[in-house]
């Protein structure tokens, strides 16, 4: 175990991946997030994803200057499991946190983790989030609201929560911080074929292994939300329903009854939710034909223009 000795302490190392595409305008702020940290991390891993801007520009600049930042460019742009890999490939540190390119970190971010993996000998920690709006500076609502300041998430309990329409923040929002070893062990990596949703994906299997998932009611990871034009992502919920129920056939899930379902209502809420956003769109488009088309194919959206349909004449 690779170790680090901070004010008497013995603490474990942290390695942070980074995954960037196209992101020379905005890959500062979350390098120097973890620069920036009370407890330094052991490396900070960005894997510059083939990108054809001057990403790698900025990157070799950066990584000039800081010994900590380590920066390898891909060949080919793969998204970002493959850039996640190879920086759990080269990974040294004990444990592996994940930070988007868009995103960062609060500086007591490695400070709160390592004190929360000495104290509570998980196999996974997250902290809460802020999502946070980069054009005013400002924190805005905070993800979960959890009130301990440490709670122990089982997989039934991550997956259940997992989803639109759970009581809070989607738990598959959460980004982890894994134990490397564990990964390793059980031959783990972000699935190169998702390109959305690929951290639930993960998690979800580490969880199937019966690992220890410390979840920090401290909200330390800084999302930016969607609308600061940072993000590059394009949620696909059809893709995301049909990766999750691929999950049923493996062999810690397929006589799971319990897990089973937890599995399909996320499915389920993964397609109620992209029904949702579609026939809203339709509407306010006035595609008759496009809604008609919808009506015959998907029952979800059915359901969905039902319930419109039925509040609005109630509302009459």
């Amino acid at each position: 175990m690779t170790l680090v000795v901070i004010k008497d302490s013995v603490l474990p190392t942290i390695s942070i991946i980074i995954a960037a595409y196209n992101a020379a305008a905005f890959i500062d702020r979350a390098i120097q997030s973890a620069l920036n940290q009370s407890v330094l991390p052991h490396e900070i891993i960005v894997v510059n994803d083939a990108s054809t801007d001057h990403t790698a520009t900025v990157l070799d600049a950066i990584a000039a200057e800081h010994s900590r930042v380590k920066v390898h460019h891909l060949a080919t742009n793969g998204g970002p499991s493959a850039a996640r890999n190879k920086g759990l490939q080269v990974a040294s540190g004990e444990w592996v946190a994940v930070l988007d390119a868009d995103d960062a970190i609060a500086e007591t971010f490695v400070a709160t983790v390592t004190e929360a993996i000495t104290t509570h000998q998980p196999d996974i920690v997250a902290t809460n989030f802020y999502w946070f709006d980069v054009a005013r500076n400002t924190h805005l609502e905070k993800g979960l609201n959890q009130t301990e300041n440490a709670t122990t998430v089982s997989k039934y309990q991550f997956v259940n929560g997992a989803r639109p329409y759970s009581q809070e923040a989607d738990y598959g929002l959460l980004k982890p911080v894994f134990r490397l070893t564990l990964l390793r062990e059980h031959n783990l990596q972000y699935s190169t074929t998702i390109r959305h949703g690929e951290d639930f994906m993960l998690l979800a299997q580490v969880l199937f292994f019966d690992a220890r998932f410390v979840v920090l009611n401290a909200p330390l990871y800084l999302y930016t939300t969607r609308d600061s034009g940072l993000s590059q992502t394009i949620p696909n919920y059809p893709k995301m329903a049909q990766d999750t129920l691929g999950l049923l056939a493996l062999p810690s899930v397929k006589n799971d009854q319990k897990l089973i379902a937890l599995l399909k209502l996320r499915a389920k809420s993964l397609r109620r939710l992209n029904a949702q956003i579609l026939f809203n769109r339709h509407i306010g488009r006035r595609e008759l034909g496009t809604i008609g088309h919808h009506l015959l194919r998907d029952g979800e959206y059915r359901q969905y223009a039902f319930k419109y349909a039925a509040k609005k004449l109630l509302r009459r």
